[in-house]
């Protein structure tokens, strides 16, 4: 097994988890009221990220990668402004810069450092959410992403440069739930379903073509709010935050032609297997108009793939009308 192809197995994982990283949480949105949860008002709000990642494929290249990315989000709610209203639309654009090194096996080593990637994520994203008369909500995201970034093998003098394009659906449901005077729960299921396309490209002496599977994730959790405490007329909640994701198998396949003698080989990597994730934060209510949530992540996968991520991230929102509450 030549170093470049191994590399090359593992760009559809990492651009699919470059791609989902994107995707906003309404839940770290939410604000808790002594009544329960506020909704949303019409507003502005950003997110921003950092974090690091590593995850191995099973297949003939074994291929494993490790890297960082950080990114910034900012999105709006647009429609309607109705305070009676309980639809909203809205949009987002975002970016996210990443890197890995990656892993794997050849004929000449088992497990040794075979390459890097560097990749940019740009996005944008229309979302729908509904807030139910009883407290429930349900978020809908539609989220489309072009990939740009080069990819650097030790076998090769010729650092590819990488192109792509992704589209994402969501689904979020929530439903806060007032537990007694401290505490307030807030149980949420999510899925997501994802499409990535990546242009062919070329090493010294290798072309590549990454045909990559469509891949469908599925998470439930649970939020646990502290109801807020009031110190200097600021209010906080602390929070804690457990929940079990499940990446359904992705099977890419990643057809490959040495040039120097026309052969040619497919190699399949499958990506799949589940995760606990376990974060911590607090949200900050500063007044009627500005709120702001810090929240720190950690997620180790439950099979014998290595996959494990932490994760911080800091968000605000800034109401430009003030709605009720649920």
């Amino acid at each position: 097994m030549r170093a470049d192809a191994v590399v090359s197995s593992a760009l559809g994982d990492i651009t699919r988890q470059a791609g989902l990283a994107l995707i906003p949480q309404f839940a770290d949105r939410l604000v808790p009221e002594p009544s329960g949860m506020a909704q949303n008002g019409q507003g502005i709000w950003v997110r921003t990220l950092y974090g690091q990642q590593e995850n191995q494929g099973d297949g003939a290249t074994n291929a494993a990668w490790n890297g960082h990315v950080k990114g910034i989000q900012i999105g709006a709610d647009l429609w309607p402004a109705d305070e009676d209203s309980s639809h909203k639309l809205g949009v987002y654009v975002g970016y996210l810069d990443s890197n890995a090194n990656v892993s794997g096996k050849t004929i000449y080593t088992s497990n040794a450092q075979l390459g890097s990637y560097q990749l940019n994520t740009y996005a944008t994203g229309l979302y729908w959410r509904y807030t139910a008369t009883q407290g429930w909500y349900t978020n809908t995201t539609l989220q489309l992403a072009r990939y740009s970034g080069q990819v650097e093998s030790n076998n090769s003098t010729r650092k590819p440069d990488i192109h792509g394009r992704g589209q994402i659906l969501a689904f979020e449901a929530g439903y806060p739930r007032v537990l007694n005077e401290a505490l307030t729960l807030v149980p949420r299921i999510s899925v997501s379903w994802q499409k990535v396309k990546l242009d062919d490209y070329r090493y010294d002496d290798l072309n590549v073509n990454n045909d990559l599977d469509n891949q469908l994730t599925a998470s439930a959790g649970a939020r646990l709010y502290w109801n807020t405490m009031t110190i200097s007329g600021v209010q906080w909640s602390p929070f804690l935050d457990a929940e079990l994701n499940n990446q359904l198998t992705a099977r890419d396949r990643n057809n490959v032609t040495v040039g120097s003698t026309g052969y040619q080989d497919s190699l399949l990597t499958s990506y799949n297997g589940s995760a606990a994730k376990i974060s911590g934060g607090v949200t900050v209510k500063l007044n009627d108009y500005t709120n702001y949530y810090i929240k720190v992540d950690y997620q180790n996968g439950l099979s014998e793939r290595s996959e494990k991520t932490w994760q911080g991230t800091t968000g605000g929102q800034f109401i430009l009308v003030t709605i009720g509450h649920y």
